[in-house]
């Protein structure tokens, strides 16, 4: 697969942030949902914040209230540690067996969103689009092109080109496996004299 190189430069312009942007963020369609464990929670907001072009991360394990069963679960900011941003999502049980439901939250990020769409945002449908691709061209840029069009996302052609670089090892593996067989049938032929090894 050929991709570009990029400069250490035009990677520091791509992920660079106006300081003195900031981004809030509609969190009324959460407020509407629940989520039955951690683990859903987990996905959907995974897919939320692709969506909306950041990503989010648990600080800290699930916490629960003994006395209460209440459970507390907080999201923030990937970008909390760097550039202090105060943005953060926390979802809370009603008792120890009920769904999560957004309790507080702070929707404002202290700088811009992200440029690109990132991984996150990789469902199943555009990966076996990339892998629809890839027999038809190894060009990175072209692919990311057609998956931006087709699904109405913005991702960069480096996620792409890793996403291409990981089918690549699953069709390596599959080659692998093929080639087992091929030397399992060949011993079994030379076995029954149908072959000679030299």
């Amino acid at each position: 697969m050929m991709c570009y190189k990029v400069s250490p430069t035009q990677r520091m312009r791509d992920n660079e942030s106006e300081e003195d942007k900031s981004a809030e963020v509609d969190i009324k369609p959460l407020k509407s949902c629940s989520f039955q464990d951690r683990e859903d929670l987990k996905e959907m907001m995974k897919k939320w914040s692709a969506s909306k072009n950041m990503k989010l991360y648990f600080d800290s394990k699930e916490r629960e209230n003994i006395a209460t069963g209440i459970k507390v679960s907080t999201l923030f900011c990937s970008n909390k540690t760097k550039t202090e941003c105060k943005f953060y999502v926390e979802f809370r049980t009603k008792g120890s067996d009920n769904p999560y439901y957004l309790h507080t939250y702070h929707n404002v990020h202290n700088h811009s969103l992200l440029k690109y769409h990132n991984s996150s945002a990789i469902v199943s449908e555009v990966l076996e689009e990339i892998k629809s691709l890839l027999p038809i061209s190894n060009s990175c840029t072209k692919v990311a092109e057609a998956i931006n069009n087709r699904f109405s996302k913005n991702f960069h052609p480096r996620v792409i080109y890793y996403q291409m670089q990981k089918l690549g090892e699953l069709e390596f593996e599959k080659a692998t496996d093929d080639a087992q067989i091929l030397i399992s049938l060949l011993e079994r032929d030379e076995k029954e004299e149908w072959i000679l090894f030299c």
